[in-house]
């Protein structure tokens, strides 16, 4: 039997227990042992442990390993384990080793427990910044550290057993724990704000090509954009604001810019409606892509967060409207009144403004034309915002992009070769 498998033979009755502790914080079983590991007492005014380390994550950690070792000893011969080991075989033997290396996982976290509370890191979460991949691996592990403490301590395997037992436990605990977030038992405390800015440029220029590929087999898009000069320099503070009739918006109004100065607009972050953005899965998908919400992040509000954002020289996409409208044109503007968070964030910021129509094609006009999409793209408009009322100002720019559609600009087609098409 090869060697990994022998491993995960030891540590199996740990994850047993672990999907059976997950399944009890699910359905809130046993409330009566949900109580703080700590008492509720403090250390320089912080709590020793936290909420989240309760005495009902110790009695099933090491009750259910207990069980799930002793039942095992009854299929497992003392071949099918690793040197130093052989006592799993024995029923006995076994139900001690499975409450030894209960309690090693529970009581493993608790120094990594304290010291992020001395550090004032929430509990269920992880610092942010570059320290933030460091203090995931430590969570992950502490336990598996734990559990080998106390198997060394007592039964004394080789060394090169316990290597070998730390390294698959702490690939098997991040596994599960990736599981935990997708099937949302855990609750991912990654905010958008958190996303690394390098990570979203690369993803968003990744994302571009494979768009502006896409435009060239199925050439069904066309691009007018204004005459218009470059971008004065990079750096500076910009929004781009569109008007929203289909899901792929952010797309096509993203690459109906010219590389040349969508490049010096990365990142690009997406203000996006929470709904899209609130489980575990699409904040794997959307934060990388520059995505955040727009009315909560954490303990900040959307356009709180976006100020911010610009603050640090990052590009602003939103739509006014701050919804899907279907159709519209200018004689629709009394009916779609944009909201002011566009002519706030520009007012606040001294951001230029970066209009673009999106104008879906009927059925008629699609066999007509011979095209589905056209999409415009105007001049970048300087936002007055020493007025107190920002509404006019709002529904200004909202005009201002539905307008680009009575005055097209040179037409670009998507499969031109040029590198600024």
């Amino acid at each position: 039997m090869p060697e990994i498998i022998k491993t995960l033979l030891v540590i199996l009755p740990v994850v047993l227990a672990g999907i059976a502790h997950s399944v009890a914080i699910r359905a809130d079983l046993f409330p009566w042992a949900a109580q703080r590991l700590d008492l509720g007492l403090r250390f320089f005014g912080e709590p020793l442990f936290g909420e989240n380390k309760t005495w009902r994550g110790v009695l099933i950690m090491s009750g259910m390993t207990s069980v799930c070792a002793w039942l095992l000893s009854f299929v497992l011969q003392s071949e099918h384990l690793p040197s130093g080991f052989a006592q799993l075989a024995e029923p006995v033997p076994a139900l001690l080793f499975g409450l030894l290396i209960g309690l090693g996982y529970s009581l493993g976290e608790l120094p990594n427990s304290f010291v992020k509370r001395r550090l004032r890191v929430h509990p269920g979460s992880r610092p942010g910044g570059p320290g933030s991949l460091l203090f995931y691996f430590i969570d992950q592990t502490d336990s598996v550290a734990g559990i080998i403490l106390f198997v060394w301590a007592v039964y004394g395997p080789p060394v090169q057993v316990l290597f070998e037992l730390f390294a698959v436990g702490s690939l098997v605990h991040i596994a599960f724990d990736m599981l935990l977030y997708l099937f949302e038992v855990k609750k991912m405390q990654w905010r958008a704000r958190d996303v690394s800015p390098g990570l979203i440029c690369v993803c968003q220029t990744i994302t571009y090509w494979a768009c502006r590929l896409v435009m060239r087999l199925y050439p069904r898009y066309l691009v007018r954009r204004e005459e218009t000069t470059e971008i004065a320099q990079q750096g500076g503070k910009y929004i781009i604001a569109a008007n929203h009739v289909r899901a792929l918006d952010p797309f096509l109004a993203s690459v109906a810019l010219p590389w040349s100065r969508f490049k010096m607009l990365l990142p690009v972050r997406y203000m996006t409606h929470d709904g899209y953005i609130e489980r575990t899965w699409q904040k794997l998908l959307m934060f990388p892509l520059g995505c955040f919400p727009a009315h909560k992040d954490g303990n900040k509000g959307g356009l709180e967060l976006a100020l911010g954002l610009l603050e640090r020289g990052q590009t602003i996409f939103i739509f006014p409207e701050g919804r899907r409208v279907k159709g519209g044109s200018t004689d629709q503007l009394g009916l779609n009144t944009a909201g002011v968070g566009v002519a706030y964030l520009a007012a606040r910021t001294g951001a230029k403004v970066l209009p673009v129509n999106i104008e879906w094609l009927d059925a008629e006009q699609r066999r007509a034309e011979g095209i589905g999409v056209v999409l415009h793209v105007g001049l970048e408009l300087a936002v007055d915002g020493s007025e107190p009322d920002l509404q006019p100002v709002a529904d200004g720019v909202l005009h201002r992009i539905y307008s680009l559609r009575n005055h097209p600009g040179p037409l670009v087609l998507p499969t031109t070769q040029g590198g600024n098409a």
